[in-house]
């Protein structure tokens, strides 16, 4: 995908001042990362040491992946098991869904256990995959079924729910840079 020069200006602003705003980019609003609370725990809903997928339904987006307390996980198209590119100041935004103890397993029966894994990241931790796509929470939902996170595109690219069947749920509501692109350029 083809990504303009305001997307890297925005891009580059977006981590020290909060993100563009709609007019001018197509960066999502990211809070400074020093606004960014830290969470403890990255396993949201799960019991301590287990980890278990779930499937959400209804909503604006259909079904998706979420742990087993309901929170939503995310995918960075791109992204796979054997090329993992969200660290440092990602991690901080789009927290990995780490395996702790136990390996991952389905805790609902549309759960395709077979998609279930993990890979190993940078600091050694475990991150859950599903499909081969590593599995993140998005900072900005706060709890059981919120899905703020999807269709963001932002410095680091292009985030989605993932279905059951282990694919990004794009929806359509993507504010996509092509999109903002044209609207620039016309």
């Amino acid at each position: 995908m083809r990504r303009g020069w305001w997307f890297v200006f925005c891009a580059g602003i977006g981590l020290s001042a909060g993100g563009c705003d709609e007019q001018s980019s197509t960066v999502t609003d990211i809070p400074p990362l020093a606004e960014v609370e830290p969470k403890p725990e990255p396993a949201g809903g799960d019991e301590p040491g287990r980890v278990e997928l779930t499937v959400e339904h209804g909503g604006e987006h259909g079904s998706y992946i979420a742990d087993s307390g309901g929170r939503a996980l995310y995918l960075l198209e791109g992204e796979s098991d054997r090329r993992v590119e969200c660290n440092a100041a990602c991690a901080q935004v789009w927290r990995p869904y780490i395996a702790p103890q136990a390996d991952p397993t389905a805790a609902d029966p549309e759960v395709q256990e077979n998609l279930i894994s993990t890979v190993r990241r940078q600091d050694g931790s475990a991150q859950v995959t599903y499909n081969g796509h590593p599995l993140y929470y998005y900072v900005r939902d706060l709890g059981p079924g919120q899905t703020t996170g999807q269709d963001v595109t932002d410095a680091w690219g292009e985030w989605y729910l993932i279905t059951p069947e282990g694919r990004p749920l794009e929806d359509g509501q993507h504010a996509s840079i092509l999109r903002n692109e044209s609207d620039i350029n016309s």
